[in-house]
């Protein structure tokens, strides 16, 4: 019964030493999931999370444009982790001239990782969960906000490489996709995270969305819930 028990506290120290070291690396910032509002990077190759082993203590890493916090960090069982000290150190040389940049890096900062706050329980723990391989990182903080990363900037626009073929985009009226899988569901939405349509359970390989009546702008198409797609409305 002994060794039953040593055999078990050792694959639980192995599994969760084996799942922190898929975690320490560095994961680039894909969307943000903020109170029911799906918010995708409109920059790819700006914001990422790093985490690192320093001196046996594992710290965390964030940036996005002109913000940058450091934090040390412990690892708690079943994929969380809490802040040692609650807060960030933060290094900021003030907004920078990219407003679009200035206001995603500030939801990713103020609204995801909480960094000013000063209280014991908002913004100190986080859930992880890593898929795909080892090439996908899910954050889920206190408040049940969502972050999502990979780990490399070409994973981020991993929909671009799919078999979807869209057309035409830029597009004025009627947007067509092809090459879907049975069950499909597509949802279009704004650079604000809106879902401005929305098409469910797809029988057939080809579908169309007539978005004649929607605002000039960039919207995103979103695959079975996974993939995502610029798409320019002219």
């Amino acid at each position: 019964m002994k060794k039953l028990l040593l055999l078990s506290l050792f694959f639980t120290s192995f599994l969760a030493f084996s799942q922190n070291n898929v975690l320490l690396k560095t994961w680039y910032l894909s969307s943000l999931y903020l109170d029911g509002t799906l918010k995708e990077n409109p920059f790819p190759n700006v914001g990422y999370i790093d985490f690192k082993n320093e001196n046996n203590s594992v710290y965390a890493e964030a940036s996005y444009y002109y913000l940058a916090g450091k934090t040390k960090i412990i690892m708690d069982p079943e994929n969380q982790f809490h802040l040692e000290h609650i807060g960030w150190a933060m290094l900021a040389n003030g907004p920078g001239e990219n407003q679009q940049m200035n206001q995603y890096g500030e939801l990713f900062f103020l609204k995801f990782l909480r960094v000013f706050s000063q209280s014991d329980t908002v913004g100190c723990c986080f859930t992880y969960d890593i898929s795909n391989d080892g090439k996908k990182l899910t954050l889920t903080n206190n408040e049940g906000n969502i972050a999502t990363f990979y780990d490399s900037v070409m994973a981020v626009s991993e929909a671009e490489k799919s078999n979807y073929k869209l057309y035409p985009n830029p597009v004025s009226d009627i947007l067509t996709i092809e090459n879907l899988t049975p069950h499909s569901d597509l949802e279009l939405i704004d650079s604000s995270g809106k879902v401005v349509k929305q098409i469910k359970n797809i029988q057939t390989p080809k579908t169309q969305i007539n978005i004649k009546n929607l605002a000039p702008g960039i919207y995103y198409l979103k695959i079975n819930n996974q993939s995502s797609q610029k798409i320019i409305k002219k």
